[in-house]
């Protein structure tokens, strides 16, 4: 997969690392004074959540109240999910195994496990290289990163990660270009990064800005 794809996160410096430089452009929201997210509330969130999703699938639910829940009338968000559905249903003592809370680092599901003997702390290196170690696991978070940013709303998006791209009201142009980063990095160099091959499809399927959206932007008076 030809890095020319990410346009905006190609030409970083070589001796910085992708996470930061994407990460200090958000302002988190579980902190007194400003500070970036961290890496680890990241990876945490957004693998909760495609678990919750894989559960909800091999349970025949559609999410209500959820990181990743949709309108059942927003059918583009339905189509990726049909997707994620596929992938899940071909697979399904894999995702089974891999969507249980027992299956996560210590600081999940330990009222339910038995023994966490050589089980990860956290949501590290060695637990996301396991975690996304089968290439289905790694199609079906493609979907789901798909599926979180599949309508680009920046409001509903800084609700949906606890963190906001700004200060102000109303976004700026450059509010659009830090979330498009953001999705770029999860979907693909959060990936790289556990020297691991993401799952790509062709650009159709992302849920990248409208015209409208940024057109709205464009036209705003500053």
């Amino acid at each position: 997969m030809s890095m020319n794809r990410y346009l905006l996160l190609e030409n970083i410096k070589e001796n910085e690392k992708v996470d930061v430089f994407v990460l200090r452009n958000f302002i988190s929201d579980k902190f007194s004074t400003p500070k970036p997210p961290k890496k680890e509330y990241l990876r945490c969130k957004i693998i909760r959540g495609h678990k919750r999703a894989m559960r909800q699938i091999i349970k025949g639910k559609t999410p209500k109240a959820t990181l990743h829940k949709f309108s059942t009338d927003d059918f583009r968000s339905l189509d990726v999910w049909r997707c994620l559905k596929v992938v899940i249903n071909q697979n399904p003592n894999l995702f089974m195994d891999c969507s249980n809370t027992v299956s996560g680092p210590k600081t999940d599901g330990q009222a339910k496990r038995k023994n966490s003997e050589g089980i990860e702390k956290s949501f590290n290196i060695a637990f996301c290289s396991n975690y996304f170690s089968h290439e289905e696991v790694r199609e079906s978070y493609y979907y789901y990163i798909q599926l979180l940013f599949t309508n680009f709303d920046l409001k509903v998006l800084c609700e949906k990660f606890n963190f906001k791209c700004c200060n102000g009201d109303p976004h700026k142009i450059n509010c659009v270009e830090k979330w498009v980063m953001l999705k770029e990095y999860l979907e693909y160099h959060m990936i790289k990064e556990l020297d691991l091959e993401p799952f790509v499809l062709d650009l159709s399927v992302s849920g990248l800005p409208s015209y409208e959206v940024v057109n709205e932007f464009l036209n705003q008076k500053v």
